[in-house]
């Protein structure tokens, strides 16, 4: 299963997702620097759960205002107030802002605060899944304003490929950001010593990604013990690329929110930007 053949649309419009917490302005200046490389329009969507988070975000408001002047990028500031209650922080606005996006941004520490206020076993998957959009996610300590992430970001990706439904959702939704990139990695990484149809989709893939304009290495590896998501993460390093790209992939097993394995190591481990589709 591949990607359609048409053109994929430019990213039109951009999604912030904010909160009072200490990456939120390094999660800002990133957004805003791909608003500016995109030609996209940006909207800080600021989650308030309280009176002192409210401070904060008048703050952040203030240097979103100057942030989207100086780059010439068209913006729009929104908060959310919300407050949690019996049954945990009610998200229904938060996935109707990110829904009519095409683009969403969040830090780790943002989704997680998001998760300590709510009873959703798996905020970044339900993120991705109820937004129905590409979502970003920065790291816990890859989200430092001095580490040149928002000049650096999607210049050298790696894509996470498997073969599935998501990670050719991944692929199709990151094309705009593959065109720009300088250094495309497709990277298939099998558990299994039959895995000639990743393998081979990988090289389908890296076919589909030229067609489009977008040269590509092809990088093929094994994993001997299962650790695939350990594994995209140093393969990723080892290439210095400062974007990973792969499908959100939950448990098999399951109906419910709970992620697989390789998805779940990959957030909980990540040293740089990852975005995921489902």
């Amino acid at each position: 299963m591949f990607p359609d053949e048409d053109q994929s649309p430019p990213y039109r419009s951009i999604v912030a997702l904010l909160g009072p917490d200490t990456q939120s302005p390094a999660t800002l200046s990133l957004a805003v620097k791909a608003a500016q490389r995109l030609g996209s329009s940006l909207t800080a969507l600021f989650v308030s759960p309280n009176l002192t988070a409210r401070a904060v975000g008048e703050a952040l408001k203030s240097r979103f205002l100057d942030d989207i002047e100086n780059a010439s990028v068209t913006g729009h500031w929104q908060e959310l107030a919300v407050v949690p209650g019996d049954d945990g922080l009610d998200l229904k606005e938060v996935r109707a802002a990110t829904r009519i996006a095409d683009f969403v941004f969040v830090s780790h520490e943002t989704a997680q605060s998001l998760l300590a206020t709510n009873r959703v076993a798996e905020i970044p998957y339900h993120l991705v899944r109820e937004s129905g959009r590409p979502v970003v996610f920065l790291p816990p300590n890859g989200a430092d304003e001095d580490s040149g992430a928002a000049e650096n970001f999607a210049t050298r990706v790696t894509i996470a490929w498997d073969g599935g439904r998501e990670a050719t959702r991944a692929v199709r939704d990151a094309l705009p950001l593959l065109s720009l990139a300088d250094d495309v990695i497709v990277l298939s990484v099998d558990s299994d010593r039959n895995g000639e149809t990743t393998i081979s989709g990988g090289r389908d893939i890296a076919k589909y990604l030229t067609a489009h304009g977008i040269p590509v290495r092809l990088h093929q590896t094994y994993v001997a013990h299962g650790d695939v998501g350990g594994t995209i993460l140093s393969r990723a390093s080892e290439a210095r690329s400062n974007l990973v790209v792969m499908g959100a992939c939950a448990h098999p097993h399951t109906l419910d929110l709970s992620l697989g394995k390789a998805t779940r190591h990959v957030l909980d481990n990540m040293t740089v930007p990852v975005l995921m589709s489902c």
